[in-house]
């Protein structure tokens, strides 16, 4: 049971609320206050929870991410796209938010979600926020929506959060530590090990 525990991350709370009763348990033993059974089974049965007990406290429980942690590596990315003059004669027939409507159904065809959307001024007519599982499906949904006829051109942007970026900054200078342009020098050998070392230790 422990070992679910630990695996889990949930040890140490739920560990917590089993030490008590066990606890109570050497207690009753030591008092012999638990009629109808012999001290020594309850000596066996005190010191198997302890075991319990140190065994999930030798293995240290897999830490859980927290929620905005895991919100961070949850992939965003950014569609703009330019509707053609066609498209745009057929909506001022029908006017409706397919910003919204197209978005939100592309989207969730691909386990996803439209974080937000936005007609826009300039280079391209609409601007989605999508979040979904992968790059894969953000590539069906830009197929899909290309392919349809109704745009004229189409933009897909990663996005990045606040912590990403800054990851990304500090790897960029371990890059820098082996990375030479063509009409310059390599870096010494001594540089790239330095390099790998303080990759190592961090």
């Amino acid at each position: 049971m422990h070992a679910l525990l630990v695996a889990s991350g949930e040890a140490p709370e739920v560990l917590d609320t089993i030490e008590e009763p066990l606890d109570a348990i050497t207690r009753a033993v030591e008092h012999q206050a638990i009629a109808g059974l012999p001290a020594a089974m309850h000596h066996r049965r005190a010191a198997a929870g302890r075991a319990i007990l140190a065994a999930a406290a030798a293995k240290p429980a897999l830490s859980r991410r927290p929620k905005s942690a895991r919100k961070q590596n949850v992939p965003f990315f950014m569609y703009q796209a330019s509707y053609t003059a066609e498209s745009w004669a057929a909506q001022m027939k029908n006017p409706e938010n397919r910003v919204q409507m197209v978005g939100q159904q592309a989207c969730e065809a691909v386990g996803g979600k439209l974080v937000t959307g936005w007609y826009c001024f300039g280079e391209y007519d609409i601007m989605v926020i999508c979040n979904v599982p992968n790059a894969q499906a953000m590539a069906a949904v830009a197929i899909a929506l290309g392919a349809g006829g109704a745009l004229k051109s189409g933009k897909t942007t990663v996005l990045m959060g606040g912590a990403q970026a800054v990851e990304a900054i500090k790897q960029a200078s371990d890059v820098a530590n082996v990375y030479h342009p063509a009409d310059s020098r390599p870096p010494s050998p001594a540089k790239v090990g330095a390099a790998k070392a303080a990759r190592r230790s961090r």
